[in-house]
């Protein structure tokens, strides 16, 4: 599918699902289904990836986001009442479960089915829209996204610019790079609230990526106005770069997601 496409996709299962709800073809969350979110101020945004480099700055609006990404729980329950669809195994990295992350420091691979607490991995960019639109949200765009998991200023890891540890990520480990633990049950959601951003968001990239919506004026010119894209780190936490979702290493399929519940849509 062209990144067009997809992008239209994304759009259409946003505007689907909203339809739907209002017509009671299937009920929405009860309290117990609606995610834990945080406030996010209005802000100046310093936006960029690349630290020491000349950056571009943004009013944002205020908004609410989910704290942690979505869970493997939290998604069944969408799955449960008919507004959203099984996480997709048809990509490489989601032919198989996910495994105890002996050598990765993000979790890689299918995680519905495997464990509640661990965010859901393998959903499309129209599996994510179609859970946010059920929570009467979306999915954040770039500018929300970086405010809420960064902070105003730029830095290399939600938590500040000190090297990660296994109290900030549990992919962390004594050399920033490999996992603090072989247990799957390190990467549960909101184990590791020392790693929290100025907002209070958990979890950052504790997925290989995170998904977005589309951003046109998206300060990545590879993501520029390209559809859903996704923000991804190298090691353990690190905020390194956006890229389209069609673009290569699967970043669509193994991401996790976080939605915007109010303000700011």
């Amino acid at each position: 599918m062209s990144v067009e496409a997809e992008s239209a996709w994304v759009a259409i299962a946003g505007i689907w699902l909203f339809a739907c709800s209002e017509q009671h073809q299937f009920r929405g969350p009860t309290p117990e289904e609606v995610p834990e979110t945080v406030s996010v101020p209005s802000g100046g945004l310093v936006s960029g990836f690349a630290l020491g480099k000349t950056h571009n700055q943004q009013q944002v609006d205020g908004f609410r986001i989910t704290k942690t990404p979505v869970t493997v729980a939290q998604y069944r329950s969408c799955v449960g009442v008919g507004a959203c669809t099984t996480p997709s195994s048809d990509s490489p990295s989601c032919a198989r479960d996910v495994q105890a992350p002996l050598h990765s420091s993000s979790l890689d691979g299918r995680t519905y089915g495997i464990d509640d607490s661990l965010p859901v991995t393998c959903v499309t960019p129209v599996q994510a829209t179609a859970y946010c639109a059920w929570q009467r949200g979306t999915l954040p765009n770039l500018a929300q996204w970086t405010l809420a998991a960064r902070g105003t200023a730029v830095s290399r890891y939600s938590w500040g610019a000190h090297t990660a540890t296994c109290d900030n990520h549990p992919g962390s480990g004594h050399d920033g790079k490999t996992p603090c633990s072989a247990d799957l049950a390190a990467f549960h959601v909101g184990a590791h609230s020392a790693g929290a951003s100025p907002a209070g968001v958990q979890d950052v990239l504790l997925t290989r990526s995170e998904l977005l919506r589309d951003s046109p004026d998206a300060d990545s010119p590879a993501c520029r106005g390209q559809g859903t894209c996704a923000v991804q780190g190298v090691f353990a936490g690190t905020i390194d770069s956006v890229r389209p979702v069609s673009a290569p290493h699967d970043l669509g399929p193994a991401s996790g997601f976080r939605c915007v519940l109010g303000g700011g849509q």
